[in-house]
């Protein structure tokens, strides 16, 4: 494969992992927009977002007893807490932005999709 990003899952490319299952590779962002941006990518290849093996996510995330959207979240957030929390012994919480589409609570006939923001912060005590 010729793809960049199926060469860091294989390490052909060095990357700065976070966190790593059988599923995602979460990784620093080589040239990023802000201080921490960071990189989810499924370890199977695909061409276009559309042609994502829907079903292994789903069957990790139900192993998980999660949505897709907890199982990427806590991805996220364990991948901040291996390496930055734990390591600098952080005292302030771990705050990530998730995009949301409001379409599903909001009906509408329109095509737009209603995005908002949500913040989730997790705060790391000891046990």
């Amino acid at each position: 494969m010729d793809c960049i990003f199926c060469k860091i899952i294989n390490n052909e490319i060095p990357s700065y992992t976070l966190y790593e299952d059988d599923i995602v590779k979460v990784f620093l962002d080589i040239s990023p927009k802000t201080n921490g941006d960071t990189l989810i990518i499924p370890k199977k290849h695909f061409t276009n977002i559309v042609d994502i093996d829907l079903e292994t996510l789903k069957l990790e995330c139900k192993k998980q007893n999660a949505t897709i959207t907890q199982y990427l979240t806590a991805v996220l957030i364990y991948s901040i807490y291996t390496e930055n929390y734990l390591k600098f012994k952080g005292n302030r919480p771990i705050k990530v932005c998730i995009p949301i589409n409001l379409k599903k609570y909001f009906p509408s006939n329109t095509v737009s999709n209603f995005f908002s923001y949500m913040t989730v912060e997790a705060d790391m005590e000891k046990n």
